[in-house]
């Protein structure tokens, strides 16, 4: 059985100058003595510990807090009313049983940042205690109310970014190896590639960008095509450029009766006759490597 992920902190930062920046609490310590702020840092280490945003608060929460701290429980319940009404702590969750305020959340979104964005999926938020807005929300959370279409669209932006990362990783290794070939003339380098598509996942060398244009008309279409079924299908290529060729043959191939749209709207030209001419030996290689490794879907 998999082991829970874990939701609160082992540690929390506190500012060298808490009392310089936040009035408030030195209010609160000269009104209720220094034992108000061992109250309050004790709240907090609850509530990051725990929950890691927020604490709930009954009777036997403030018995624990007077039986640890050596206080009186009205004393404590006194001092965490006077902290509510200052606005340490959120009053409409208080009024809920819930002690959490906007800094709290801030300061815990901001400590799991390494660790929710190694998450699939974002972590869904206790309705009614999360504090932030949408904007100000990172998008490895998700609460009640917000839209989750930014969520899809930052999981594709992180995939890209791992693709991208990994190709430069790859090159990188390239040029290292070339750096330790003893003499003799360096293979070339691969081409540079550029991502297209709808989704950005389509990715295509310059001169294979220029060769798909002079041979399709609707080459912005088939790319666009190409883009919606690897995003829809999860499916990956080692060379788009080739499956986009191999595609067009396989068209060229395909009966009447087999053709896209039931063939009532064929692309423009005989589909018997090659498109824009015959395939150059680089794309019947292409065809013939991607055919070998179980064709294109």
């Amino acid at each position: 059985m998999a082991r829970p992920s874990k939701q609160g902190l082992d540690y929390f930062p506190l500012d060298t100058d808490i009392f310089d920046a936040d009035p408030r609490l030195r209010v609160l310590v000269g009104k209720f003595g220094a034992g108000a702020f061992a109250l309050y840092t004790r709240i907090l280490c609850n509530c990051y510990r725990e929950a890691g945003y927020y604490v709930r608060c009954d009777e036997d929460f403030y018995e624990l807090l007077a039986l640890d701290l050596g206080m009186d429980g009205q004393r404590v319940a006194e001092t965490v009313d006077y902290m509510v009404d200052r606005g340490l702590f959120d009053a409409d969750c208080f009024g809920r049983g819930i002690l959490t305020s906007r800094g709290i959340q801030r300061r815990y979104q901001e400590a799991v940042r390494g660790r929710m964005s190694r998450r699939q999926e974002p972590m869904e938020l206790e309705e009614g205690v999360w504090l932030l807005s949408e904007e100000e929300t990172a998008d490895y959370f998700y609460a009640e109310g917000f839209s989750r279409e930014k969520y899809h669209k930052e999981k594709k932006k992180k995939e890209n970014k791992k693709r991208q990362e990994q190709s430069i990783e790859k090159e990188h290794s390239i040029e290292q190896s070339l750096e330790q070939q003893p003499g003799g003339a360096p293979p070339e380098a691969p081409p540079k590639r550029a991502c297209y598509g709808s989704f950005h996942n389509v990715e295509l060398s310059p001169e294979e960008l220029s060769a798909l244009q002079g041979r399709f008309g609707d080459w912005e279409k088939r790319i666009e095509r190409l883009s919606a079924y690897m995003a829809s299908s999860g499916k990956r290529y080692d060379s788009h450029y080739a499956t986009l060729i191999a595609w067009a043959a396989e068209e060229r191939l395909r009966p009447p009766s087999r053709q896209p749209f039931g063939g009532l709207q064929p692309p423009p030209g005989d589909l018997r006759q090659p498109v824009g001419g015959e395939p150059s030996d680089f794309e019947r290689n292409a065809i013939a490597r991607l055919l070998k490794r179980g064709g294109v879907a």
